[in-house]
């Protein structure tokens, strides 16, 4: 896949389900509950809450200036080897709600992380404890 076909946070997409084509902006890249495969959590406005989506679903439609880093990218952090397995937003360490500042949820490959993809009770994603780290 190249980089022009990444979707990552911010973008905006066009999401086609049967006969029915709707514009909104991704707000989340990662695993969903229990369900397997990478999902695509899409804003379509103030009245809605995210619907969820997998990538075969989902046309870019105008690319944000966001970093061009999806799920599943390899990246180095401090030196050391991770994928990344989230992005979008998580629970802010001062009160209950969530930050508004894209996070990327890493699973390194050795255990030099803080945690196994849960913050604050909230699971991003799994991994291996203290293989998790999350990186702005």
């Amino acid at each position: 896949m190249s980089t022009s076909d990444i979707i990552t946070v911010n973008d905006t997409v066009a999401a086609t389900q049967g006969n029915t084509n709707q514009k909104g902006y991704v707000r989340f890249i990662g695993e969903r509950n229990n369900e397997i495969g990478t999902f695509y959590g899409v804003d379509f406005g103030a009245t809605e809450s995210l619907k969820f989506f997998k990538r075969n679903v989902l046309r870019l439609v105008t690319r944000s200036e966001t970093v061009r880093i999806t799920v599943g990218d390899i990246v180095c952090v401090k030196k050391f080897l991770g994928i990344v397995r989230y992005i979008g937003n998580i629970k802010s360490n001062l009160c209950d709600i969530f930050e508004e500042q894209i996070w990327y949820g890493v699973q390194m490959e050795t255990a030099i992380g803080k945690n196994n993809g849960t913050v604050l009770g909230e699971q991003y994603f799994r991994c291996p404890p203290k293989h998790g780290i999350f990186v702005q």
